[in-house]
């Protein structure tokens, strides 16, 4: 369902951006991925299921925390305090790679 939830809001946030926002997001000149996007999807990779659904439904939805704890069935409060963790977790794992 938060997979089906995801695709959804996806696709209506996609139908109310212009075109020039979409393009400049999705790859790099040479039609390859970006290396810091996949560094940052990489790093997300290594957090717990519930923080990387967190992060992912707030950075990438755009969800508010209220809307994300309706969405799991947890307390907003939580949501809150696992979002703050789970950047603390990402930033060490982002900043290791921007310096390789």
């Amino acid at each position: 369902m938060i997979a089906r939830h995801l695709a959804l809001d996806a696709v209506r946030r996609r139908a109310r951006e212009p075109a020039s926002v979409m393009a400049g997001q999705s790859a790099a000149p040479g039609g390859e991925p970006d290396a810091g996007r996949l560094d940052l999807v990489n790093a997300r990779l290594q957090l717990e299921m519930v923080d990387r659904q967190i992060v992912v439904l707030h950075d990438m939805a755009g969800l508010t925390h209220a809307e994300i704890a309706a969405e799991l069935l947890l307390p907003a409060g939580t949501v809150r305090w696992r979002y703050r963790v789970a950047l603390a977790c990402l930033r060490p794992l982002v900043a290791e790679e921007e310096i390789s």
